[in-house]
């Protein structure tokens, strides 16, 4: 797995978004970088589904855990139902 450091990682993905401890950058493409900002490590996950309505987005991610995000934008997100 490709490791990033910050300065990369803000290179690479151009829009951020924070999900309580975990920070997601979301590229144009369909790959996602996950940070998990306590541990200062990158998992990587590919979006694996795209619902009917257009903000909503199902990651999976490394372990297999699926994350299910809804944001109308990137100011608001939400996992799991629930406002970040």
């Amino acid at each position: 797995m490709k490791s990033y450091n910050e300065i990369e990682a803000i290179k690479e993905f151009e829009q951020c978004s924070l999900i309580g401890n975990l920070a997601i950058k979301v590229n144009k493409g369909k790959r996602v970088i996950i940070k998990e900002s306590k541990k200062n490590n990158f998992l990587f996950g590919e979006i694996e589904c795209n619902g009917k309505n257009k903000n909503f987005y199902c990651i999976n991610l490394p372990s297999g855990e699926n994350v299910k995000l809804f944001y109308s934008n990137l100011e608001k997100v939400f996992i799991n139902n629930k406002r970040a």
